[in-house]
């Protein structure tokens, strides 16, 4: 139900104007980026500062007690989170709002297949339904299939293995990835690109995959 709100909240208050996505520009790009790093921060950076920096919850239901890596080598910047925070905004928030600019660009100039959700259009509706539960799905059976094909050994080595270092996970840790996996963890979207759907479902899509891996 979160992700519904949001996706009702960012398609109609911050979704730049359909005409301006008609034309590749940096300024509504950019607002993209911008409203997309701001809901994961809010989000990851929210729970982050309940359960890790105020340990809101203690140990209780900690399935592992220890702290976040810290002073560790292994991580970027010596430090897991901040580790974890560089790759899901630098990577993950820069590829995901790739994927929704090239999607926004082409439903303005209507080269998508899409349908027009209406009230006076019961089908529309039932449509508009259906593809909330179908795209959750979807999901799963996209990621089952791409992380299986991440743990084959050249590329676990080259791309996952950054993911898994993350043994003590966070809220931060959920996107934290390597860009060839981000490429290929967000391109279950891509089914946008050929079942007819709307702007605010492909927004429903986006919220779900990068705000609750």
């Amino acid at each position: 139900m979160v992700i519904i709100f949001l996706c009702a909240v960012v398609g109609n208050l911050l979704l730049p104007d359909a005409e301006r996505m008609k034309t590749l520009a940096a300024r509504w790009m950019l607002e993209i980026w911008l409203r997309n790093s701001v809901l994961i921060t809010l989000i990851a950076g929210g729970l982050h500062l309940y359960f890790i920096t105020l340990a809101g919850q203690g140990k209780k239901l900690k399935f592992d007690p220890r702290d976040q890596g810290r002073s560790n080598r292994q991580f970027l910047f010596n430090s897991q989170v901040h580790e974890n925070v560089f790759f899901s905004l630098v990577s993950g928030t820069t590829l995901i709002t790739a994927f929704e600019v090239l999607y926004q660009w082409a439903a303005a100039n209507g080269v998508v297949p899409s349908f027009r959700l209406s009230l006076d259009q019961p089908w529309s509706i039932l449509g508009f339904v259906a593809l909330l539960l179908v795209i959750p799905a979807w999901s799963s059976l996209h990621f089952y299939w791409v992380h299986r094909f991440l743990h084959w050994p050249p590329l676990y080595r080259i791309a996952h293995r950054l993911h898994h270092k993350n043994v003590n996970v966070g809220p931060w840790s959920g996107v934290s990835m390597h860009p060839i996996e981000h490429v290929l963890y967000y391109s279950s979207v891509l089914i946008h690109f050929v079942v007819p759907t709307t702007p605010l479902l492909f927004i429903y899509h986006v919220c779900y995959e990068h705000l609750s891996p």
